[in-house]
């Protein structure tokens, strides 16, 4: 796990949830739900590939020296694991954009090492946010959809929910 402080990690997220707002706001205004994470990517001009990838990576980003970058998704995922992984790459992409300089290529690799890190800190919380976009999921929440409707609706896994919900201070009233 990682040794950042608890300000520096609510800062992270919440320069990736302004990330994802933005990225929300340019390439799916509808706000319709599920949003699609590949055809986002592929409307900010990145390819996305499923294929075999090794050991636990569930995805990879490989972006060059142009600032084009293809998403590599392990074909053998569940659907939501496997948007979650798009939407965990994008979060990586806009992130480099964002800090590198153009001429500089860069590999990013979701698995289970590196937990903790800022890096996936922050592709984590965008993808979160990309996928369970805050006013949507706070109607569904306010109108007392449950968590697994909420999944349903938004083709995530109820943990995800969850932990969104959580995230966003969120609770659930028990009778």
């Amino acid at each position: 796990m990682s040794n950042l402080g608890s300000e520096k990690v609510l800062e992270i997220r919440e320069n990736a949830r302004n990330a994802a707002n933005a990225v929300l706001e340019t390439y799916w205004p509808s706000l319709s739900i599920p949003v699609d994470p590949v055809q986002i990517a592929r409307s900010m001009g990145l390819s996305v590939f499923r294929s075999k990838l090794d050991g636990d990576v569930w995805g990879m980003i490989i972006g060059d020296e142009g600032g084009s970058a293809d998403i590599y998704l392990e074909y053998n995922q569940s659907s939501t694991r496997l948007r979650f992984s798009c939407a965990h790459e994008l979060g990586h992409y806009v992130e480099h954009q964002s800090r590198l300089e153009p001429s500089t290529g860069f590999v990013d690799k979701r698995s289970e090492s590196g937990k903790g890190s800022p890096d996936e800190i922050y592709a984590n919380e965008f993808a979160g946010a990309l996928l369970l976009p805050e006013s949507v999921l706070v109607d569904h929440f306010n109108l007392g959809f449950n968590d697994f409707d909420i999944a349903r609706r938004f083709a995530v896994s109820p943990a995800s929910v969850k932990y969104r919900l959580e995230l966003l201070g969120l609770k659930r009233n028990d009778t």
